[in-house]
């Protein structure tokens, strides 16, 4: 169990796992990188809804057809864009350059809710698991952060996806049963007036229609602890704890379960190594 995991027993914890050179650029920055909805491609399901549904049946009936039209022509998110791309003489198109756009101008970041680490997500959310990084921010403060910025906090809900698919709004927010072991939280924005720049409530300049975004990031405000891979070696910990200390004053640094700034206390000896050692001693 880390130190940092022992702080507070009460506070639920949320973790974001990432690459190094994310890790650089969020400390440099001081900015919170958030993708477009359209660009996750890992899981082909991904943004799963009504829409694609029909759009997938090429022999769906006008009924069902019609029906869709007319909600989406009629909700809130047309009344507020651009959709002057809806045409009842083309009905099919109009919804999927609806879809189109609507994943495009839908930034998500994604956070693992946890109070301990996962295995699991060390692999998934970085490209080499040596020289990945993760921080623990408190649920509650995520929270504060999405209500800051307008952006909805939502739980993933693991469904079956033969069973009622959500609307297009709410595709961000369900994934499959099978990713149910990620415990994910999303912080999603959608941003009006697709493909065009447009200053938000608090007065900063979004450039939307792209595939990433970024909004402003308090880290010592934010973040708990910072935990280096226990995949990495020893110099890369010390690496993420200079690095973080000298851009952020912060040295909440963790490495094999020990603070990085007390790095000759302990031993980093791999149990191959310690075995041997006495063996052939």
């Amino acid at each position: 169990m880390l130190q940092a995991e022992l702080k507070d027993k009460n506070v639920q914890y949320c973790w974001r796992y990432m690459d190094f050179d994310r890790y650089v650029s969020l400390l440099l920055n001081k900015t919170m990188y958030f993708s477009a909805l359209s660009s996750y491609t890992d899981d082909q399901f991904e943004a799963m809804c009504d829409i694609l549904k029909l759009l997938y049946e090429t022999n769906s009936s006008h009924k069902d057809l019609n029906t869709l039209y007319n909600f989406y022509k009629n909700s809130e998110y047309s009344r507020h864009n651009d959709c002057s791309y809806f045409s009842s003489e083309n009905k099919r198109k109009s919804l999927a350059i609806l879809f189109k756009r609507f994943s495009d101008s839908t930034v998500v970041n994604c956070w693992h809710k946890n109070n301990s680490q996962s295995a699991a997500m060390w692999n998934l959310y970085s490209n080499n698991v040596k020289t990945a990084v993760a921080i623990m921010v408190p649920l509650d403060n995520l929270k504060s952060y999405a209500n800051i910025y307008g952006m909805d906090f939502k739980d993933i809900k693991y469904i079956n996806y033969n069973d009622n698919l959500p609307t297009l709004y709410d595709a961000a927010t369900y994934k499959r049963k099978v990713y149910e072991h990620e415990k994910e939280i999303r912080l999603i924005k959608t941003i009006n007036n697709y493909g065009k720049h447009i200053i938000d409530k608090n007065g900063l300049v979004i450039s939307t229609g792209g595939v990433c975004h970024h909004y402003p990031f308090d880290f010592n405000k934010m973040v708990d602890a910072v935990i280096v891979s226990p995949y990495a070696e020893k110099y890369f910990a010390e690496t993420v704890y200079f690095l973080t200390k000298k851009l952020n004053s912060f040295d909440e640094v963790y490495y094999l379960d020990n603070l990085v700034k007390d790095i000759g206390k302990f031993s980093f000896e791999d149990p191959k190594t310690l075995i041997d050692k006495i063996i052939n001693k």
